[in-house]
């Protein structure tokens, strides 16, 4: 099996700019299973040249939460003002490539929004992820931010449709349900993508 050449990081987001503007052109062109695939194909371009990285950064993100959670937690009880965060600016998260990134995994959440009409169920949890990925490689990029809010939205107002249709089943079928809870509807998953929804528009408001 030949090996995939080694490229340097500035080769690697050439390719990746390339891409995108490929993927671009076919979006624009409406041939949007194309234009995924090119976007795609950009995304597997990267993570084979960096294997494992997107999993170390998802590593460090989580120890940086913890850390920032203990710092706040000793500032309370201290009685002293928190320190503000670092600016994300400054980091590497923010590089060059890492922002192409999250530009092209926002484009593919896109065209997979597209898609949906093929396969809704499919190419919505798709889109969903990639602009989750999107978030995590770059979390103030605005345009992706406001597509993931409505994604997260737009689930919430589905789960609700889908849940009351079934306990509407469910009532028909049985009127008196012992193991239900009030406060089920808190811990519904249409809660947690209406929260997530809320959180994200707090967190684009501050920007």
């Amino acid at each position: 099996r030949k090996a995939m050449p080694v490229l340097t990081e500035s080769e690697v987001i050439s390719e990746l700019n390339t891409l995108k503007q490929k993927g671009n052109e076919l979006f624009k062109a409406q041939n949007y299973s194309s234009a995924l695939e090119t976007y795609e194909n950009a995304i597997k371009i990267n993570n084979d040249q960096y294997p494992e990285e997107y999993e170390k950064y998802l590593e460090k993100i989580e120890q940086d939460r913890i850390e920032d959670s203990k710092i706040n937690k000793s500032a309370e009880e201290n009685e002293t003002a928190t320190p503000a965060p670092k600016d994300i600016s400054e980091s590497q998260e923010m590089s060059p490539r890492f922002h192409l990134l999250a530009i092209l995994h926002q484009n593919a959440a896109a065209s997979c929004q597209k898609l949906e009409v093929t396969d809704p169920k499919e190419y919505k949890n798709l889109a969903m992820g990639y602009c989750e990925i999107a978030m995590n490689y770059n979390p103030i990029y605005v345009k992706n931010l406001q597509r993931l809010a409505q994604i997260y939205y737009l689930e919430a107002t589905m789960e609700e449709i889908t849940t009351t249709e079934e306990k509407n089943k469910t009532d028909d079928e049985e009127n008196d349900d012992e193991d239900s809870s009030p406060l089920d509807k808190f811990n519904s998953p249409k809660s947690n993508y209406l929260q997530k929804c809320l959180e994200i528009y707090q967190a684009l408001d501050k920007l």
